[in-house]
């Protein structure tokens, strides 16, 4: 690849095909068990009110309640992917798309590798991601909010992040170099 095409940190960058990052990981996200847990959440309270005194009822006393019902649906949560297996061995990219954000320009704030593939397993070489690609990923220096699934009333900024093969770099044709300033 050309010097001109390698996308660097404060680099500028069209938006070509606007497929934004959502996460790359198994079927079944950490997102999609707490889901499920919430289910059993009247349970899960009975549990903790079975073990632990809340009759003082003091705003103390609810915000440490609330820490630990938390920690137990995500421990839940966690031996639920691990029971469904995550739900299959494909390790793949999800994306979402926003057409409004199509031809704009962004800086790069940040950038990281992802790898997809099939997670394999086998007696001689133990276990790995068979067929594995890796794909870059920018993070741009904009964001939205978004819902926090772990405590649902809160908003929780997320920045906007795009395979690199979804962009192109915008060349300074002046000689000048952009620093990034917002």
């Amino acid at each position: 690849m050309s010097k001109d095409k390698v996308i660097r940190v404060n680099d500028r960058i069209k938006i070509i095909n606007p497929n934004f990052f959502k996460r790359c990981g198994y079927p079944l996200s950490l997102e999609d068990a707490f889901c499920h847990i919430n289910n059993f959440d009247e349970q899960i309270r009975n549990l903790l009110e079975s073990i632990i005194n809340i009759e003082g009822n003091t705003q103390y006393i609810k915000m440490v309640y609330n820490k630990y019902i938390n920690q137990i649906k995500k421990g839940y949560a966690g031996a639920y992917l691990e029971s469904v297996g995550f739900g299959g061995s494909t390790r793949q990219i999800e994306t979402f798309e926003l057409k409004d954000y199509k031809d704009r320009i962004f800086y790069v704030v940040n950038k990281k590798v992802v790898r997809t593939g099939k997670y394999t397993k086998d007696s001689y070489s133990g276990s790995y991601l068979s067929n594995q690609k890796a794909h870059t990923i920018l993070e741009l220096n904009e964001g939205t909010y978004q819902k926090d699934f772990l405590h649902s009333k809160v908003s929780m900024y997320v920045p906007l992040k795009i395979e690199v093969c979804n962009v192109e770099k915008v060349i300074d044709t002046e000689g000048t170099s952009d620093a990034l300033f917002w």
